[in-house]
């Protein structure tokens, strides 16, 4: 398999991130004529059978369809992959910002913990009620200010209900931070009996200020 990290350069917002898993299979490619006639190791997608997910000058298939996606998102950073399961998980349907009416815990939906420094080393989850205004550090930091920070961390708008509300108002068109000078890592759990592999988590870091950590099967991100 190969993981890829990707960004996207946005000169009105932030720069959105994504990652991604392909395939590699040693195939012959009859596709980019006699001199690449021989075997060689080649990206392929998720489909059964695997389909091309290049072309022969490198650039992605559009209609390729890379693991844990549902739709072709070949050469796109905002489209499937692991950004697009942060999506799903979010409250209200992923084709809308929209935010149903009838969620009361807006913050759920994601694991996201920092650290308060404790003497033991743990982490406390990044919420309402364990993130006070000082500990933004962010100078003269209010309760509005504090909401606002805290929704936008978990993939909604820079904003909330009210200033004494921290409901959010909407959730953004995309949720993962730009990926740039950070390697995707796998760590593997073995069967000690025989050394099988048992489960597979992917982690990589992102410029919206987290570690992310995505399960391999699935890509849902199990925790921040």
């Amino acid at each position: 398999k190969l993981y890829l990290a990707f960004f996207k350069p946005m000169s009105e917002n932030y720069w959105q991130g994504n990652l991604k898993k392909y395939g590699l299979e040693y195939r012959s490619r009859s596709d980019c004529g006699v001199e690449r006639s021989d075997p060689e190791w080649t990206v392929v997608d998720s489909q059964d059978p695997a389909q091309l997910a290049g072309n022969c000058d490198g650039t992605f298939t559009p209609s390729s369809i890379s693991y844990w996606s549902t739709q072709g998102d070949g050469g796109y950073v905002d489209r499937g992959g692991v950004g697009e399961r942060l999506l799903a998980a979010m409250p209200g349907t992923p084709d809308s910002v929209l935010l149903p009416a009838s969620v009361t815990d807006w913050w759920a939906h994601r694991k996201i913990y920092t650290y308060k420094g404790a003497a033991d080393g743990s982490l406390v989850q990044f919420n309402h009620d364990n993130i006070a205004n000082a500990d933004l550090q962010l100078g003269s930091s209010d309760d509005y200010i504090r909401y606002r920070i805290i929704n936008f961390m978990y993939g909604y708008t820079y904003d909330s209900k009210d200033t004494d509300d921290p409901a959010p108002k909407e959730k953004r068109a995309w949720v993962l931070g730009d990926i740039i000078h950070s390697e995707p890592r796998l760590i593997d759990y073995l069967d000690p009996s025989d050394g099988s592999l048992e489960k597979r988590y992917i982690v990589v870091g992102a410029n919206d200020g987290m570690l992310h950590v995505f399960d391999d099967e699935t890509g849902d991100e199990v925790f921040a």
